[in-house]
């Protein structure tokens, strides 16, 4: 649409024409760069967040061991344990994975609001779809789901960077292409 406003500019038309069609020419360049900047916005977003997150499952991986995991998630009961703290951390954990869940499944839907009400039941069973947080896991256990979902976190905020993981790059003439999106070729 844009090119054929740009021919029909310069096509001889009368000064009150060309201005119309410059005044179509440059909303249509703005309302580009509206969704250019849309887009720069949510990726920032996302960013950000999968920046606490990867930093709560840190704090996790420290925390875990005999005395905080398996039998020791006992403990957890108890204010100032080191079970209790690591409790606390899974727990947020937990929350960012549902409420990721959620958003994720609410932007796939083109209403946006598809979902509706959800219930702690749905909720738990979101938090837990990536991978078990369960603090009564082994040592072992734990840190594997812990990492299952750090690659995860890891790959999304890539993926908002512009960046996508290598069996989603696509290919030309047989070899990978960069695997960085150029936001100024999107002006």
């Amino acid at each position: 649409e844009l090119a054929t406003l740009k021919a029909q500019l310069t096509a001889g038309t009368t000064s009150l024409q060309q201005q119309l069609i410059q005044e179509k020419i440059d909303a249509l360049r703005q309302k580009k760069q509206d969704a250019i900047d849309k887009q720069l916005g949510s990726a920032e977003g996302v960013i950000k967040n999968t920046e606490v997150v990867l930093g709560k499952i840190k704090e996790a991986e420290g925390l875990i061991g005999a005395g905080t995991t398996g039998y020791g998630s006992y403990l957890s009961i108890l204010p100032a344990t080191p079970a209790k703290e690591l409790a606390t951390v899974l727990g947020t954990i937990k929350a960012r994975l549902g409420f990721d869940q959620l958003q994720q499944m609410r932007s796939a839907s083109p209403t946006g609001g598809a979902l509706g009400q959800v219930s702690n039941r749905e909720l738990a069973a979101l938090e837990s779809a990536l991978a078990s947080l369960d603090q009564s896991l082994s040592p072992k256990a734990l840190r594997e789901n812990l990492k299952q979902i750090e690659t995860s976190y890891k790959n999304w905020q890539e993926s908002a960077m512009g960046k996508l993981p290598p069996e989603r790059k696509p290919e030309v003439g047989g070899t990978p292409s960069s695997n960085v999106v150029d936001f100024n070729k999107l002006k």
